[in-house]
């Protein structure tokens, strides 16, 4: 389970990484999405939320590669806490582009979640107790 927990941290941090150069360069804005009678402002209130999120997100799949390397359950506990705000995103951005075929990766990405959180309360129990659990 540490595998998967270091290849999520590094894949998910190349991709919000990525995310945010988009969204500093402009390529991605809310005014691509399909909003209705929404002003000026609302629209660069909504970049500046979508943005904060995105960086949250870098930060928390870092704090999950380094909590599953140095098996510090605090760490993977903010990727738990940091990682709904991501998939919000994703089904917001999704329903707002028109992209409802896209929503099949939602059951993955909670499947993942799962995983991590168990990974964490392993962690947790191993630090606890002292003794480390055969590798699943």
């Amino acid at each position: 389970m540490e595998h998967l927990g270091i290849s999520v941290g590094c894949k998910g941090t190349v991709l919000y990484v990525l995310l945010t150069i988009l969204f500093i360069n402009g390529k991605i804005s809310a005014r691509d999405a399909k909003l209705n009678n929404m002003s000026e402002d609302g629209i660069q209130i909504l970049n500046y939320i979508c943005m904060a999120i995105v960086l949250i997100n870098v930060g928390g799949y870092i704090s999950l590669t380094l909590g599953t390397v140095q098996k510090r359950h605090d760490l993977i506990l903010f990727w738990l806490i940091s990682s709904p705000f991501g998939m919000l995103l994703l089904t917001i951005g999704m329903i707002s582009g028109d992209a409802y075929k896209y929503l099949i990766i939602l059951p993955f990405y909670v499947y993942l979640w799962i995983a991590m959180f168990l990974l964490y309360k392993r962690i947790k129990s191993e630090r606890q107790t002292g003794f480390s659990h055969l590798a699943v």
